[in-house]
């Protein structure tokens, strides 16, 4: 039962995530959103606290290609956390990508999970 909570948690998180970038953004630099750092900050490591030690561990690891889901969620912490240039306390985010990120995620990361959790 913890598992699929902890499953509808993530996918509320990631869609926290692209409604803050979508319509929370502080401002809009040229199609780029700036939001700010900490909120950003914070859904992931609400995010991260959700997560399998599994699916942490091949994050941490970078090498393995097996799951999607573990490369698609790298490309979005990675897309999440670039710092705007003119002012740390930002990060400057391209909305179109973390849409293109996150869909493909929710569809795949609870799969992945259930395979990391099989595999000995």
């Amino acid at each position: 039962m913890a598992f699929m909570e902890d499953m509808a948690a993530i996918r509320d998180y990631l869609k926290k995530i692209s409604r803050v970038v979508s319509l929370e953004a502080d401002f809009n630099f040229f199609g780029t959103k700036l939001v700010k750092k900490e909120k950003i900050d914070d859904l992931l490591c609400c995010v991260y606290a959700k997560l399998p030690d599994k699916f942490k561990k091949y994050l941490k690891d970078g090498k393995i290609k097996k799951y999607n889901s573990v490369v698609t969620f790298s490309l979005l912490h990675s897309a999440l956390t670039k710092p705007f240039k003119f002012n740390k306390n930002f990060y400057a985010i391209d909305p179109n990508h973390i849409k293109s990120t996150i869909a493909p995620l929710l569809t795949s990361i609870e799969r992945d999970i259930r395979m990391m959790e099989s595999d000995i």
